[in-house]
Formats: C-alpha cells, sequence, structure tokens
C-alpha cells in the first residue's frame, strides 16, 4: 500500500478536488485561533505556505499543513486532518511536528504518524489511530538525532493477582524511559529496591499536570483516576550510560 508524504515547499499545493485551498483556510480559521491570528496578520504567508493532501477518498479525509513562520515553532509546523462531507469539514486531529505520514489501512481509516522535534538530539514519535469515531494516540516513540536509537513507551501492566513489578533499563542524559500505567483515585504508587541507589530520577505526570518527582520508598497517592506517564532519567550531567532496575507497586 501507498503511504502518503506531505512536504511544504513554500507555494500552495492541493491536489483535493472536494476540498480546496479557501474551504481548507475557511475551516482552520473556525477551529484553530492561531490560524486566525496568522490570516488577519499575514494571509499571503498563510496561502504560500498551505499544504493539502487527500489521504483518504472513503471517508473523505484531508491532511493538511501550514509551514509560515507567523505559526510554526523553531522546528514544529501545525498539521491537521479534517473529514470532508460536501461542505461541511470536521476536524479530526491536530499537533505540530516536522514530518507526517498517512498509512491506508484496508478499513479506510489510515493511521496517522506524526515526528516531531524536541531537542536537538531527540525527537517524538507519535502513532494516532481512528477508534470509537475519533482518533487517538496508540502510540509513543523516542528517536536519536545521532544514532537513529529508538526508545518505545513502555506500558506497565502487573501479573494477574499482583500489585507490583520490576522495571529495568539503561539510561542516559537525555535519554530518559518513558512508562505509562493506569491507576486509581487514592491508590498509593511506592518505588523500592533502587539500583543504582541515588542514581536515578523518577518522576509522574498525570495530563497538562507538571510532573511530580517520586523519591524511593516514599508512597504517593494518586489523585485521579486514568493514565499516568513515568519518567526515568539519571542523576548528574553527561551520562553516557546508566543501567537501573527498581520495583514499582500499586496499592
Amino acid at each position: 500500500m501507498l503511504a502518503f508524504t506531505v512536504v511544504l515547499l513554500g507555494a500552495t499545493t492541493s491536489g483535493v478536488a472536494w476540498f480546496s485551498p479557501s474551504q481548507a483556510i475557511g475551516a482552520l480559521s473556525r477551529d484553530d485561533e492561531d490560524v486566525a491570528r496568522c490570516i488577519h496578520d499575514d494571509p499571503k504567508s498563510v496561502r504560500a505556505g498551505l499544504g493539502i493532501q487527500a489521504i483518504s477518498t472513503n471517508p473523505k479525509l484531508a491532511l493538511i499543513q501550514i509551514q509560515s513562520t507567523c505559526i510554526c515553532g523553531a522546528q514544529n509546523c501545525p498539521f491537521w486532518v479534517y473529514r470532508v462531507d460536501g461542505n461541511v469539514a470536521k476536524k479530526l486531529i491536530d499537533g505540530y511536528a516536522i514530518d507526517v505520514d498517512a498509512k491506508p489501512k484496508p478499513s479506510g481509516w489510515p493511521d496517522i504518524t506524526a515526528l516531531a522535534h524536541d531537542s536537538a538530539l531527540v525527537s517524538d514519535g507519535t502513532r494516532f489511530a481512528f477508534r470509537d469515531g475519533g482518533y487517538v494516540p496508540v502510540e509513543t516513540w523516542r528517536v536519536r538525532g545521532d544514532t537513529g536509537e529508538i526508545k518505545k513507551t513502555r506500558e506497565i501492566k502487573f501479573a494477574p493477582g499482583k500489585s507490583s513489578t520490576r522495571l529495568s533499563g539503561a539510561i542516559g542524559t537525555d535519554w530518559g524511559d518513558v512508562y505509562t500505567f493506569t491507576a486509581k483515585a487514592g491508590q498509593h504508587l511506592t518505588l523500592s529496591s533502587a539500583v543504582p541507589l541515588g542514581g536515578i530520577d523518577v518522576a509522574i505526570a498525570f495530563g497538562e499536570k507538571a510532573p511530580r518527582p517520586v523519591g524511593l520508598n516514599a508512597a504517593v497517592v494518586l489523585a485521579a483516576s486514568g493514565t499516568y506517564v513515568l519518567t526515568v532519567d539519571p542523576v548528574g550531567a553527561d551520562v553516557a550510560d546508566r543501567r537501573y532496575v527498581f520495583t514499582l507497586s500499586i496499592r
């Protein structure tokens, strides 16, 4: 199967008969305050940097990107996926990335893969799949720019009847490990039996809240039900490779 990649070269592009540049700009102006502001401030730049690609014809899905200094970050530019039914365009997903791919599937709803610049060393990848009427992230990973090494975000699962598990890996400066886990409000999270002792920083985050440090043998009460992100990073600067192991318990 073909995979579509949108690459913007500073000129308005649209091979989509059923979704014109004017329609796309109108939909974006309605749904995105930053685009509306840029269209007001610098409409020529938005038009010149607009790219539209059909990624599915049944249903009709259009992938839109804008490359313009008015709206792009230092490296990443915005992208959107819209479903188009006649004159009605509904936004399904949006984000910022340096590269976006759409991979068609037999069902007609392609997966969307976005690679975003995070730092001079690392780029963040996310794969979105269509679930229950919308696109949701189903896989995340990071890519090292110097070696091409890939680290996937790992989901923590407990064996039946167990409330703890051992986690291990190898980490370096700006190249830590990322886990996700699901918990309920009021549960207690505890770390124990860490090696090397004092050599790792562990933190958890929920939603848009700032990460919260987790100390060894100090229970943390989880305030909300849902999916948490746990990060493991080395203590100290210029750490090339540090192996770790510890026990995580949720009760």
